[in-house]
């Protein structure tokens, strides 16, 4: 038996309906910050929500005796007093040749590092195994940085 046309056009109107209401409730869900808040949409806020965030990257700084650009445990020491920048700010490894730098990101929600460029600076006397600028990549990856004398 085939369906009735009256039958057909009332699924196609339940199934309208639902899209609709589907709709509306994302349109509402989004725009009122239901979904931003539950985590649900965390980088993308409704526009009347301002986001502010921070752009970081972790360093870590060697002394690479073999100038292979890659760090030994067991024969290579770690490098404190590296400077490195991202952006305006600047930081300095410490006694464990890490240091995180920060950089205040306005109107930024995810992955505010993404873009950026950390510089490094070289100390008098020292040469670098590694780049001395790097693109970061927003993800939390550290980047190595080999120095030799």
């Amino acid at each position: 038996m085939k369906p009735s046309g009256s039958s057909k056009n009332a699924t196609i109107t339940t199934i309208l309906i639902i899209v609709i209401l589907l709709g509306i409730f994302g349109a509402i869900g989004y725009f009122s910050g239901l979904f931003y808040f539950l985590g649900l949409t965390p980088c993308n806020p409704p526009s009347w929500v301002v986001v502010d965030g921070v752009a970081t990257q972790k360093v870590f700084a060697f002394y690479d005796d073999n100038q292979n650009g890659l760090y030994e445990e067991s024969t290579e020491r770690v490098l404190p007093n590296i400077t490195v920048k991202l952006s305006d700010e600047t930081a300095k490894t410490n006694d464990k040749g890490t240091t995180t730098i920060y950089v205040y990101k306005e109107g930024c929600a995810c992955n505010c590092s993404k873009g950026e460029t950390l510089s490094v600076i070289i100390p008098d006397g020292w040469q670098t195994t590694t780049p001395t600028q790097f693109l970061v990549t927003g993800k939390e990856e550290t980047i190595s940085l080999g120095f030799y004398k």
